[in-house]
C-alpha cells in the first residue's frame, strides 16, 4: 500500500516565507511549486469555499486542499489584519504499474478539516511567533501510511479526459477519471465561477457554474482487500452508500396516546415518534451506520389539524456524519419544508450526485434565510447546522405519500 509524505504550505504573521513541509526527494521551486500555485492562486475566492488538488508527474501523485487557514486551526489564522489561507496536502511516489490511490473527492470533502488540520498545527506552530528577520527552510517529511482507506474496486488504467473547464455535477466523476490516467496532469476543482476561475497550470479545472459536458467514464476492477487507516479517528465521518430501502412490512406510527411507548424498531432502523403535532419535526439518531432512513408523519396530532395541508409520510434518509444526532433537521408545514430547530437554513441541491460539505457550504451561501421547498422524491437539501464552526451536510427525501383522499 502507497505511503504519503505531508505537504505545507502557509505563511506566518512576521514572515512573507511559505513553504513550512516538503517531500524528502521533492523540489519547491519545481513540479511541486507549480501544482501548490495552481491550486493556492494567490488566495483568490478561498473565502468563499476551498479547492481541492489531485496532480501528478511522471514520479509523484499529490492529493490535498487550498483553504482559509481558520478552517484548520482556531489560533494560527491571521496576522492581525488580514486572514491568511494555505495548502496541506500528501504526496506519493508513482512507481511499478499502480499508482497510489487517492481519496475520492467526496471523502476529501468530507474530511479535510480532520486529516489536514493536525499536519497544520504540527509544522505552523513550530514557527507562529519567530521575527520577520528569521530565517528557516522547510521541514522534509517522510512518507507515511494513508489517511484514507484504498477502495475496494480501483479503477481501470484509461485515457486522460478532455482538459478544461468542469461543472460542479462533473467534479466526482472527473476525479475518479483522472485518477486512471497514467499522463502528467494537474486538476484543481472548487471554483465558484467560470469567470473567476484562474487556470494557472492546471490542466483541468473545476468552476461550479462552467457549461455542462459529458461525464467521463471509468472502468473498475477488483481491489486488494481494505486496509485499517492510519489515523482511524479520522474516520468518524464515513462516506454514505445508496439509498436504503425500508422493510415491506415496516408498520406505520401508531396513533394512539402520545404517552404510549413505541414499537420497537427493525435493527439498523430509527426510532419512529408515535406521532408528530402539526409542524411535524424530521429527525432521529444515527445508529452507526453510514447512512440512516426515517419514516415520519408529519401533519398529524392529537386534536383537529390546525392547517390545510393534509398529512404526508416523508421518508428521508441522511449520512450518520450530520450532527447533532439527535434533533430536529428540517420541518414541514403548511405544505413546505422549512429549516428545522437546529438547522440555520437550507437550500435546494440541483446536481444529480449528492453534494459534499463543501458544495453544501457554496449553495447555502445564495440562499434565503427563510427558504421554504415543497417536498418530493429525490429531492436533496443542503442544510447548514446552528453554531459555530458550521457544519454543513445534506437529507434525502426518497419517497413522500400522501394521506388517502388528499
Amino acid at each position: 500500500m502507497a505511503q504519503w509524505a505531508p505537504v505545507v504550505f502557509g505563511r506566518t504573521p512576521a514572515s512573507d516565507s511559505w513553504w513550512r513541509a516538503v517531500p524528502e526527494g521533492l523540489d519547491e521551486t519545481g513540479w511541486l511549486g507549480t501544482v501548490i500555485h495552481a491550486a493556492v492562486s494567490g488566495g483568490h475566492e478561498l473565502a468563499r469555499r476551498p479547492r481541492f488538488l489531485l496532480a501528478q508527474s511522471t514520479t509523484h501523485r499529490i492529493v490535498g486542499v487550498a483553504c482559509r487557514a481558520i478552517d484548520l486551526s482556531a489560533d494560527m489564522w491571521s496576522d492581525g489584519q488580514r486572514e491568511l489561507y494555505c495548502f496541506v496536502g500528501w504526496a506519493a511516489a508513482r512507481s511499478g504499474g499502480s499508482d497510489p490511490g487517492a481519496p475520492q473527492l467526496d471523502e476529501l470533502e468530507r474530511n479535510y478539516i480532520r486529516w489536514a488540520a493536525p499536519v497544520y498545527a504540527q509544522m505552523l506552530v513550530k514557527v507562529w511567533e519567530a521575527p520577520s528577520t528569521a530565517s528557516f527552510a522547510p521541514e522534509l517529511t517522510l512518507p507515511e501510511p494513508a489517511l484514507w482507506e484504498l477502495a475496494a474496486d480501483l479503477p481501470e488504467p484509461g485515457p486522460r479526459p478532455d482538459e478544461g473547464l468542469w461543472p460542479e455535477e462533473a467534479w466526482s466523476a472527473l476525479w475518479t477519471a483522472l485518477q486512471a490516467a497514467r499522463q502528467p496532469l494537474i486538476c484543481v476543482v472548487g471554483w465558484p465561477h467560470e469567470s473567476s476561475a484562474r487556470s494557472e497550470a492546471a490542466t483541468h479545472l473545476g468552476a461550479a457554474d462552467a457549461p455542462a459536458r459529458a461525464l467521463p467514464v471509468t472502468l473498475r476492477r477488483e481491489g486488494p482487500e481494505l486496509v485499517a487507516p492510519h489515523n482511524e479517528q479520522a474516520l468518524e465521518e464515513p462516506q454514505s452508500p445508496g439509498p436504503i430501502t425500508p422493510p415491506a412490512d415496516l408498520p406505520l406510527p401508531a396513533t394512539g396516546p402520545a404517552s404510549e411507548p413505541p414499537a420497537e424498531p427493525p435493527a439498523g432502523w430509527l426510532q419512529r415518534p408515535s406521532r408528530l403535532s402539526t409542524r411535524g419535526k424530521v429527525g432521529a439518531a444515527a445508529l452507526g451506520v453510514a447512512a440512516v432512513v426515517a419514516v415520519i408523519v408529519a401533519g398529524t396530532g392529537p386534536g383537529p389539524v390546525t392547517t390545510s395541508t393534509p398529512p404526508i409520510t416523508l421518508q428521508v434518509r441522511f449520512p450518520a456524519w450530520v450532527k447533532p444526532i439527535v434533533d430536529s433537521l428540517v420541518q414541514y408545514a403548511d405544505g413546505t419544508l422549512s429549516a428545522g430547530q437546529s438547522t440555520a437554513r437550507i437550500a435546494v441541491w440541483s446536481g444529480s450526485s449528492a453534494p459534499g460539505p463543501a458544495s453544501c457550504m457554496s449553495a447555502l451561501k445564495v440562499a434565503p434565510a427563510a427558504t421554504r421547498v415543497t417536498p418530493r422524491a429525490g429531492l436533496r437539501i443542503c442544510i447548514q447546522l446552528k453554531g459555530q464552526p458550521a457544519k454543513y451536510g445534506n437529507v434525502e427525501i426518497s419517497k413522500v405519500t400522501r394521506a388517502q383522499g388528499s
